[in-house]
């Protein structure tokens, strides 16, 4: 009998770390499944602000998933308080588009506003592609000049 209670704890114990793992109840938002094209030259701003929104307005647990490729980026602003939990994966690599026409009078790239519980996490890359604006950064000359675009968090 006694070998019969220790088997399921540990069955019990290894149940509940594959749950807690796995994420069980997770709901998945895979901007793929919207229209995100990951060929590093179409903007998926508005394909990722959906789907940012359907995992923010969705109870418990959920997560936007951005799979592997290069998602162009436009700036972009993720806000609301959520209803759940967000977690958003990034696996592939998004990268922020170097038009000028995309940034007029715009001082961020990627804002994360008002959401409680948010989660980042995988192991994608962040490319601001910093290298395209460096030109216009005249800082050094003109005390009143223009920020250049960055991720930004609003941590209340």
């Amino acid at each position: 009998m006694g070998s019969i209670s220790v088997f399921r704890c540990v069955y019990l114990v290894f149940l509940l770390a594959f749950i807690s793992e796995v994420g069980f109840g997770k709901m998945v938002f895979n901007v793929m499944n919207d229209g995100a094209i990951a060929d590093g030259i179409t903007d998926n701003s508005k394909v990722f602000e959906n789907v940012f929104n359907k995992a923010c307005q969705s109870e418990g647990r959920n997560l936007m998933l951005i799979p592997r490729g290069t998602y162009m980026l436009g700036p972009i602003v993720l806000k609301e308080p959520c209803k759940g939990q967000v977690e958003i994966q990034i696996i592939g690599t998004l990268k922020a588009l170097t038009n000028k026409v995309s940034t007029i009078n715009v001082n961020h790239w990627i804002t994360f506003q008002y959401i409680d519980r948010l989660v980042l996490r995988g192991g994608g890359k962040l490319d601001g592609q910093g290298a395209s604006a460096w030109d216009d950064n005249t800082c050094i000359k003109n005390p009143n000049c223009k920020a250049l675009p960055i991720i930004m968090f609003t941590i209340l």
